[in-house]
């Protein structure tokens, strides 16, 4: 190899290890509780919208159990807080869908100031 071509080369190699690590850390970064959980709960609300019968019976077991589930599911998202940028957005998603048949609560909007006060600038 001569001198040039092993200069062109170095800083390649040289990275290659650090970039590797680095996305390794990344990849094995835990994901924001809350986005699997409102990910769940989007799942919920489109079984929800599908599972009355066909008389539109909202009473129906696979209905009550449905929404069982979306109240327990509720708790926990508005008890679990906010740690990442993916988790906020998917909060507030969550909550542009639900305030089409819950009122906004301030307590809601204080825990993404909550989380916005966190964030370093």
């Amino acid at each position: 190899m001569m001198r040039r071509e092993f200069l062109t080369a170095a800083p390649a190699v040289a990275f290659t290890p650090v970039a590797a690590i680095a996305s390794a850390q990344m990849s094995f970064a835990p994901q924001d509780p809350l986005v699997a959980m409102i990910a769940r709960m989007e799942v919920l609300r489109d079984a929800f919208q599908i599972a009355p019968d066909p008389t539109g019976n909202f009473d129906s077991p696979e209905c009550v159990a449905i929404m069982s589930e979306i109240d327990i599911l509720s708790d926990q998202i508005d008890a679990a807080p906010i740690r990442s940028a993916d988790g906020l957005a998917a909060y507030c998603r969550n909550l542009m869908e639900e305030s089409r048949c819950v009122e906004l609560v301030p307590e809601r909007l204080a825990k993404i100031l909550t989380w916005a006060e966190g964030v370093p600038q």
